[in-house]
């Protein structure tokens, strides 16, 4: 004797319940977890901070994405936002010497293919330490290589590159009080 298929509403009543669970298991691990990974996430902004201002002494203190910067490092230390990525906005620290001198960027925030994005991304590449040292002085053409500038694309993506790339040179030329900002 063959046993009678469920009906259609104790299937959706399993389904049901099944969906519960899972939701409960997730809610659950997002809960034991919520500390450890805001702590992950702090430890990550200051080391790229740290690495970005060199030495010096140094807190963050903050809520979710908001950092606040206090300390006794030389130069300005700029949250910059590349409007025109591939996927959205791009958003990065920029820190320049009281020269006027690049000291580095490091972007936190972005939307970018991964895999085709991944250079923007410190310690995974060093492309961001492109723009390191670079001088008051120095004649630099911010954009992309095959766009006539002085950067580097990367393999299968010029969008991305040239958007970061493009707002340090309009963000360099207005803190050194410029009009060469990159249109």
């Amino acid at each position: 004797m063959t046993e009678a298929a469920p009906s259609p509403f104790s299937a959706g009543v399993r389904l049901a319940i099944v969906t519960a669970l899972c939701l409960v298991l997730v809610v659950g691990v997002r809960a034991v977890t919520a500390d450890r990974v805001a702590e992950e996430r702090a430890r990550h902004a200051e080391r790229m901070l740290r690495d970005v201002l060199g030495t010096g002494d140094f807190a963050l203190a903050g809520a979710g994405e908001r950092w606040r910067y206090t300390g006794t490092a030389s130069g300005h230390l700029l949250a910059v936002v590349a409007p025109d990525g591939y996927n959205g906005p791009i958003t990065f620290w920029l820190a320049i010497d009281d020269d006027g001198t690049l000291r580095g960027v490091r972007v936190f925030s972005h939307r970018e293919t991964p895999g085709l994005a991944d250079d923007l991304e410190w310690p995974r590449s060093d492309w961001v330490d492109s723009f390191r040292g670079i001088g008051p002085t120095e004649t630099v053409r911010f954009d992309v290589r095959p766009y006539g500038g002085d950067f580097d694309a990367f393999t299968g993506a010029t969008v991305t590159p040239r958007a970061v790339v493009r707002a340090v040179g309009r963000t360099r030329a207005a803190a050194l009080g410029r009009p060469e900002a990159t249109e």
